[in-house]
């Protein structure tokens, strides 16, 4: 691998590993801000914000920057938002710095793209973008089980410093290695903001963004169902968040090619399955091997797998195909399925433990974008088909 895709896909890892791994950090974060556990997943609800807000806006504004640039000035944002969010003393900076954290994600993503597309030949773009996302799925495998164990041995800061690390050594990479490349000619922020008034477009983006709010309603607070529904030690969590990136791995190898030669059967398929898998963990959460094997046949179908980029996708190569802006409004929309996610847990008298939220029966997600998707934006041949 080219050293510029090895610096765009730690880029990628270190995006993957502070989003999730706060989701199985959420009971240390509470105990150590004085806050409940369903009050610590609204810092997951700020990340989601805050990508969702910075996609298009930082985008926009950074449209008329070189792109190398630009990647520099996100992934230092990106630290910055990391070390605020380790050095947050009470609840409400916490929030505040992990919305600040999300700010450059989508942007990371879609400007990267763009770059990695222009780092090979046109015919090799796709499997360009596809090692930039490899980042994003080793950190599934990797970097959560490994930020989750950090933050549970020595502290949930700790797991924050240990990204903004990973972040410092990505921008350092990311000036040695990427190449200076010609900005985009093209419009600013009222540009992105106009194609989301486009029918077709909202219509694909609600399907993301409702879909995913199920789903993370039980990702979000996976941890804490595991303790204290499946019985696991909180140690043993790790190992499990790794089976869990494992099968979202998987997913990703085989939806994709699916995707490609039948997107409708293989996008009701997905949707089906993924709500049949959250409507059996409410059934099997309390027996240790069936909600194992749950919780891998959910990861096949998570969002890491391409269908929801493909939701988007599908009116787009309709109505949008001179689109040519990075592709930040379907890595925006992801993060949004945390956002009312995190928030459906209810709350709890003190003691009496999480149950299962209402969400997670009745909101069956899509699940995630792929590279090759992504790649065939970046490399200018128009949405995927």
């Amino acid at each position: 691998m080219p050293l510029a895709l090895l610096a765009l896909a730690l880029v990628a890892f270190g995006i993957g590993t502070t989003e999730f791994a706060t989701m199985g950090l959420l009971p240390q974060i509470a105990d150590g801000v004085g806050v409940s556990v369903p009050q610590a997943g609204n810092i997951v609800s700020a990340y989601a914000l805050g990508v969702v807000v910075g996609a298009p806006v930082l985008t926009g504004i950074g449209a008329r920057i070189a792109h190398k640039r630009l990647l520099l000035l996100l992934s230092g944002l990106f630290v910055v938002g990391n070390v605020a969010s380790a050095l947050a003393p009470g609840f409400g900076l916490l929030f505040a710095a992990r919305f600040l954290a999300g700010l450059p994600h989508g942007a990371l993503f879609g400007v990267g793209a763009v770059v990695a597309s222009r780092l090979v030949a046109p015919e090799r773009a796709g499997r360009a973008v596809s090692r930039m996302f490899l980042g994003l799925t080793i950190a599934n495998i990797v970097g959560v089980p490994a930020g989750t164990a950090l933050g549970q041995q020595l502290g949930w800061r700790y797991a924050y410093c240990a990204v903004a690390v990973i972040g410092l050594v990505a921008l350092a990479a990311l000036a040695a290695f990427v190449p200076d490349q010609p900005r985009s000619h093209q419009a600013g922020i009222r540009h992105e903001l106009r194609a989301m008034g486009n029918r077709q477009v909202a219509l694909g983006l609600a399907i993301a963004v409702v879909g995913f709010g199920g789903f993370f309603a039980v990702y979000s607070y996976l941890v804490p169902i595991l303790t204290h529904l499946t019985g696991f030690a909180e140690s043993s969590t790790t190992w499990v968040l790794a089976l869990y990136g494992a099968g979202m791995t998987l997913g990703t190898l085989i939806a994709g090619p699916l995707t490609d030669r039948a997107l409708r059967p293989t996008l009701y398929g997905g949707l089906a399955l993924l709500g049949a898998s959250l409507v059996t963990f409410y059934f099997t959460v309390h027996s240790t091997v069936p909600a194992l094997v749950t919780l891998a046949f959910m990861g096949r179908w998570a969002p890491s797998s391409p269908r929801p980029c493909r939701c988007c996708s599908w009116p787009r190569r309709r109505t949008l195909r001179r689109w040519r802006r990075p592709p930040t409004t379907p890595p925006s929309t992801w993060p949004t399925r945390a956002a009312p996610g995190s928030a459906a847990w209810p709350s709890r008298p003190a003691g009496a433990g999480p149950r299962l939220p209402w969400s997670v029966r009745l909101s069956p997600p899509p699940a995630s974008a792929s590279p090759s998707s992504e790649a065939s934006w970046t490399a200018g041949t128009g949405p995927p088909s």
